[in-house]
């Protein structure tokens, strides 16, 4: 005689026969709800923890809502289209980060002089 636990199977087997109807329903209702209570729980773990990732290679697209005018960055334009085509083409010495704190784009690095006038960029390879 194989024993589960300490239980019995055959002792198992007559578990269902204790319950009335009403019962039965109860504790399978009971029983679906934490089912689906483990799916969602286990689905927004995922989406919580999972980081998208862009693919290699691919097309980049971007809508726009007027005809580019002035691309070139020395030209100062009010043109958002204008603004948003020249930040993704062109580089500059230094962008923001997302707290808005200065990082080196094309400058590897830069020292500012003690009287704050002189500004030195050294240049990626």
């Amino acid at each position: 005689m194989s024993m589960i636990d300490g239980i019995d199977k055959k002792r198992l087997l007559y578990l269902p026969r204790l319950f009335t109807n009403a019962e039965k329903i109860i504790f399978g209702s009971l029983f679906g709800v934490f089912i689906i209570a483990g799916i969602i729980f286990i689905t927004e773990l995922v989406a919580r923890f999972t980081v998208p990732a862009p693919a290699d290679g691919g097309t980049y697209r971007e809508g726009l809502t007027k005809e580019p005018r002035l691309i070139n960055p020395i030209y100062l334009s009010n043109n958002d289209t204008d603004r948003d085509l020249t930040n993704l083409i062109f580089s500059g010495l230094l962008s923001y980060d997302p707290s808005g704190a200065l990082i080196p784009d094309l400058a590897e690095r830069y020292e500012i002089s003690s009287d704050g006038k002189q500004y030195t960029f050294f240049l990626h390879e």
